[in-house]
Order: C-alpha cells, then structure tokens, then sequence
C-alpha cells in the first residue's frame, strides 16, 4: 500500500471515530439513555452536548479533508496537520488513562480487571470500554495520518529538488553538445555591432535570402 493510501485510510477511520463520538451525544440530549456510560438521571441535558457533538462532525470532516483533499498542500505543513497531531495525543491519552484506572481500581479492591469490569458494582463499564476504547482507536488513526501526510509532504519536495536537478543537469549537456555556452545574440547586440562597423543595421525582412 502506498503512503498517500495509507494517509487516506487512516483519515477514513478517525473521521468513522469522530462520527461515532457525535452521533450518541444528539441523542443523548433528545433523552435516549442507549450507550450512556454512567447514570443517565445525572445528566443534565444541555446545549453542551449539541457543542460537543458538533465539534466531533467538524473533526470528522476536518481528517477527511486532511487527508483526501489537494488545495491543503497550499498551506503550510506545520498548521494544516497540528490538529491531528494534538487530537492524537489528547485522545491516545485520555483513552489510556481510563484503562489504566480502572486497573488500578481492581488491583486495590484485590479483583482481576476482567472480574471488576463485569461486576455488578461496575453497571456501565461496558459502555466505558466502548467509549475510551474509540478515543484510543480515533487518536491512533490521527496520528497515523499526520504521520504518514509528513512523510508523503518529504517524498513530493525531495522528487522536486531531484527533478530541478535533473532539468538544470540537462540544459548543462544540452549547452555543452551544441555550444550554445554563450548567450544568444539580440537584436540590440547586433545594432550595436553594425554600428561599430560603420554601416546601418536593417534587419532581416520576410523573402530576404
């Protein structure tokens, strides 16, 4: 698989990521309780989940246009990837620091993680494994795509220097074969050399031989 396609796939998947993160806060705010990771009746249904699902549909469209569209190599490779790159950390992170978590819950309440995750006491860590397990799914996939949109930007600008090379190296042959190593003549260094030898400079006319 090629770099480009590699960047296009993992563009794919993290857009696929944010839209599952948007879609259940919607409804979440219409009052479906389904894949809520914790005690529905504590949620306060405000404008703040429209916000936060409308912030993952723009990361979703923003990893599809980072990676499949042509006018972002206009701008400069620093700013067009910097959101992948701070998404991959944030969500890597956070997503890791929850399963870290609940292990260290289950080593002190002297249980495996895989017991204390289908514990009673534990109702919806089922949805907390889903949910945590797409931060870590959606951060990997950023990163992958800001990593391999740097290296297809290195690929592109070394092939332009070799083939700015390769076109200067040929003029220079070109030059030697034909002995062309002086600059063409003008029609003002001409005039000027008719002048200095005493006679006008006519230039040459149509049918003249």
């Amino acid at each position: 698989m090629k770099i480009e396609e590699r960047m296009r796939m993992a563009g794919i998947i993290a857009s696929i990521s944010a839209m599952v993160f948007a879609i259940p806060h919607f409804w979440f705010w219409y009052g479906i309780s389904l894949a809520f990771p914790g005690d529905f009746q504590d949620l306060s249904r405000t404008n703040v989940l429209l916000t936060v699902g409308g912030f993952a549909i723009l990361a979703a469209i923003y990893a599809i246009v980072f990676t499949h569209s042509s006018w972002v190599k206009r701008l400069p490779e620093f700013i067009i990837a910097l959101p992948a790159w701070v998404g991959s950390v944030g969500f890597t992170l956070w997503g890791l620091a929850y399963f870290g978590l609940q292990v260290q819950l289950a080593f002190n309440n002297a249980i495996s993680s895989q017991q204390y995750f289908a514990s009673d006491t534990n109702p919806n860590a089922i949805w907390g494994l889903y949910w945590y397990s797409l931060f870590i799914v959606w951060g990997l996939s950023l990163g992958m795509a800001a990593f391999y949109f740097h290296k297809l930007k290195k690929c592109q600008n070394s092939a332009a220097h070799e083939g700015l090379g390769e076109v200067r190296d040929l003029t220079r042959r070109t030059q030697r074969v034909t002995g062309c190593d002086t600059p063409l003549k003008t029609g003002s260094n001409l005039s000027q050399e008719h002048r200095i030898e005493g006679r006008p400079y006519e230039p040459m006319r149509r049918g003249d031989t």
